[in-house]
């Protein structure tokens, strides 16, 4: 008999815990799809990056030696190389988790929007050496702020604004066919810092939410062109940029 009671209990203990944990994971699940949003992401045109300026010794030429007029030596000067990106179509997914609703028209909330670009890169000017080739890939890593339309699935504003801020994965020039090593050193991916600013509203019956996305890294200088001769203009500056403009679909609102 006792045993029978002690076995009762430990399984009425463990019916308790199961239906305990079983509510847990389901209000886990619906806490997160009530704060998961998922977007498709189009962009066309308007999609420019361009690298961080990098430099090598390169041979220039030949120049005369200075201790045999009558013999030259090899001469290396320094190269600048600078790609530059334009996308004519990108697409992809935006991931979108609401860390805090602050109220039905309020959040904070983390997003990653991730895209694929069908376009060409080739040098950033006719003063620096560049790589060609073709697609890139964007990834940044943004915490936004929404405000009305789309900020929560309670919201009942026609109209929304969002701003965010991050850093940016960057990789142009998937596709380098006959890229020497240099050049393909020159298309390495970078991460840098990115701001974006957006306005929402209704198109029939899904949130829509038009986006300019913008990534900067810091200034860089260079004196020499392509050719390793100083520049006659004398230093410039350049840096690494990103600017894109978005149309994010919101599928599961």
């Amino acid at each position: 008999m006792k045993a029978l009671l002690v076995f009762t209990i430990l399984f009425s203990s463990f019916l308790s815990f199961a239906q305990s944990a079983d509510l847990e994971s389901a209000n886990s699940k619906q806490e997160f799809k009530d704060k998961f949003y998922l977007g498709l992401v189009s962009s066309y045109y308007i999609d420019f990056v361009t690298t961080p300026l990098t430099s090598s010794k390169r041979y220039i030429g030949d120049i005369v030696d200075p201790n045999d007029p009558t013999k030259t030596i090899p001469n290396y000067g320094n190269v600048p190389s600078q790609t530059t990106y334009n996308s004519f179509f990108s697409m992809g997914l935006e991931p979108r988790y609401n860390l805090k609703d602050i109220n039905e028209n309020l959040s904070v909330a983390v997003a990653l929007p991730l895209t694929i670009g069908f376009g060409q890169a080739f040098p950033a000017n006719e003063n620096v050496q560049g790589s060609f080739g073709f697609g890139s890939i964007q990834f940044p890593l943004m915490t936004k702020i929404y405000f009305g339309s789309g900020s929560t699935y309670a919201s009942n504003e026609d109209f929304g604004l969002s701003a965010g801020f991050g850093m940016e994965f960057n990789k142009i020039g998937l596709f380098s066919p006959g890229a020497t090593e240099e050049e393909q050193n020159a298309l390495k991916p970078w991460v840098m810092p990115v701001a974006s600013a957006g306005v929402h509203f209704w198109r029939g019956n899904t949130p829509m939410e038009v986006n300019v996305k913008y990534g900067f890294g810091p200034i860089e200088y260079y004196q020499t062109d392509k050719f390793g001769q100083p520049l006659l203009a004398g230093t410039r500056t350049t840096r690494a940029s990103s600017i894109k403009l978005t149309f994010v679909y919101l599928m599961n609102y």
